[in-house]
């Protein structure tokens, strides 16, 4: 019988190991599958060869080309043997269900025939268009993990969201959480108006600082570079008003004073420049001052930190500026005006005042800067 087609109810005949139900053929005839018929109808095949050709397959009889379970070829569910089933695509194992330790775990496999990581697509387009599609991807890019969402063809970018009643981002070391936006931008918004959008830092016991503007080094050669900017666009009415800059300390208890205690700390080369103590007191830096037109002044802790205009036309004569205990560090700047006299400088009670205490020539300035408490030192134009 050279051309034929049989099914074969038998034992296996080279080992005898196992029972076979099954199909023959030989000279012209084609294989011929093997069918599971409940009830007269066929729910599935086995057949000699799927439609790529690779042998070994199920196909359910319902689908075309069916849902393959391919024990033996490039495609399908393939088991290895123990206690791990992949599920392949093309030659590549994509997808591994193995139990660990009693657990279950479903994994992404990575490409070790091309060394690249395998992706995860989740689409929001119909047909798995590799054209014109809208699709979230999950995979590795290099040595980063990727959750992205991207569009092809006539496909459009969507927006991507995680919610939950707290989202925890934690880098393992270091400073490594890095938000990167479009055309330069990165916004952080309330996800609806009328909504806090709070930067908060935990430190507990540290010494900070718990929340950090920063910016990469300024390098341009043109212009004025600005850090950080507060803006706002303001359209009131009534009997509204505004507060740009809100700073409040809650104090529920203070240490002894030993370290300042300041409500803003502004520095340059990290040297203060300016301060605002928790009382509000201004220290160093300075602000323009009302003239001084009488025959004498005396500065104290209260207006250390000002410019002074000091009118000696006005006067009539000498203004004599007394200078009393102060704070370290604390420096008073003064601008003579007129002819009519010079700015003295004396020494206060229980103060130990140096340098020239005369302010002489017109329109000249000079400076009391305060070395400790009890210690000054006149400087400039003097």
């Amino acid at each position: 019988m050279t051309d034929f087609a049989k099914a074969v109810l038998q034992w296996e005949t080279s080992s005898g190991m196992y029972f076979e139900v099954g199909t023959r053929h030989g000279g012209r005839e084609s294989p011929r599958a093997l069918g599971m018929t409940p009830d007269g109808v066929l729910a599935a095949a086995f057949t000699a060869t799927s439609p790529n050709g690779h042998p070994n397959a199920l196909f359910a009889a319902t689908e075309d080309p069916g849902v393959a379970c391919i024990t033996d070829g490039d495609t399908g569910v393939r088991w290895d043997g123990s206690d791990s089933v992949f599920l392949t695509a093309g030659g590549i194992d994509a997808v591994q269900a193995i139990k660990r330790s009693g657990i279950g775990e479903l994994r992404p496999l990575v490409d070790v025939l091309h060394d690249q990581g395998v992706d995860i697509f989740l689409y929001n387009t119909a047909g798995f268009d590799l054209v014109n599609y809208e699709r979230g991807r999950v995979g590795w890019q290099s040595d980063e993990l990727v959750f992205e969402a991207t569009a092809g063809g006539t496909g459009t970018l969507r927006n991507a969201r995680i919610s939950a009643l707290n989202i925890f981002l934690s880098p393992s070391n270091g400073p490594g959480l890095q938000v990167t936006g479009a055309a330069g931008q990165v916004i952080l918004a309330p996800q609806s108006l009328n909504q806090q959008l709070r930067l908060h830092g935990d430190l507990d016991t540290g010494t900070g600082p718990g929340v950090v503007l920063a910016s990469s080094e300024l390098i341009g050669t043109t212009g004025t570079q600005t850090i950080a900017a507060v803006e706002a666009s303001i359209g009131q009415g009534g009997t509204a008003g505004y507060t740009m800059l809100f700073v409040n300390a809650t104090e529920n208890t203070v240490g002894d004073g030993t370290n300042p205690q300041l409500l803003l700390d502004i520095r340059r080369n990290n040297i203060p420049r300016f301060g605002i103590d928790r009382d509000g007191v201004m220290i160093g830096g300075f602000m323009r001052s009302t003239a001084l037109t009488g025959p004498s002044f005396a500065i104290n802790y209260q207006n250390h930190n000002t410019w002074f205009d000091c009118d000696t036309d006005t006067a009539g004569g000498d203004i004599t500026v007394t200078v009393n205990q102060g704070q370290s560090g604390a420096v008073a700047h003064f601008a003579k005006k007129g002819t009519g006299g010079d700015v003295v400088f004396a020494a206060g009670s229980g103060v130990t005042l140096r340098g020239n205490t005369t302010l002489a020539p017109e329109n000249g300035v000079a400076g009391v800067y305060y070395v400790s408490a009890s210690e000054a030192i006149v400087f400039g134009e003097v």
